[in-house]
């Protein structure tokens, strides 16, 4: 700021209050625009009060900042470290139905063919059985007296299907009939 002198013509009664005595029409000249001691301790005091407490809202803004920043790069890991977790369980658990399902096929087929080989015994075991009726049906020939149904009951007839019977096993047992 730019002082600003004028001159002021005093009277001998008044001295400013400074207590001294000055001539009878002398001039003084009085600086504006400056300060007094105690007004510049004043604005000073203000000034560093001011400064102190934008020096204070400064560091708490730059504490909080820093928290902000630790929290978002907390939080941050933990999404990651979640995204991570998150895929390794998919990962798992794709995994794990694939086996299952390798499983569940696996014992589909196993199921599958136990059927295959138990219908296959059946199938052998029936055809094994017809052939054997068919080998007995050519085998035996009841005699004329058997053939006729009213003997068919007589002790002599279930004695004569009883060796045909004896025989027709012991020549099927040694493969000797087709």
């Amino acid at each position: 700021m730019r002082e600003r002198r004028e001159p002021v013509f005093l009277d001998s009664a008044d001295d400013g209050g400074l207590g001294r005595q000055r001539g009878h029409g002398e001039v003084h000249v009085r600086i504006h625009g400056r300060r007094s001691e105690v007004s510049s301790s004043h604005r000073r005091f203000w000034v560093w009060i001011v400064s102190t407490l934008l020096s204070i809202v400064l560091i708490f803004g730059v504490v909080r900042w820093m928290q902000l920043q630790v929290v978002e790069t907390t939080i941050d890991r933990a999404a990651r470290t979640s995204a991570l977790i998150n895929e390794q369980a998919r990962r798992a658990a794709e995994e794990s139905r694939q086996r299952i399902e390798r499983e569940k096929a696996e014992r589909a087929t196993a199921q599958r063919k136990a059927i295959e080989a138990e219908n296959a015994r059946i199938a052998a075991a029936l055809e094994q059985q017809q052939r054997r009726e068919r080998a007995w049906n050519r085998f035996y020939r009841p005699s004329e007296f058997c053939a006729s149904p009213d003997n068919r009951a007589t002790m002599q007839c279930a004695n004569e299907y009883a060796r045909a019977k004896k025989e027709f096993d012991r020549r099927w047992a040694a493969g000797e009939l087709p």
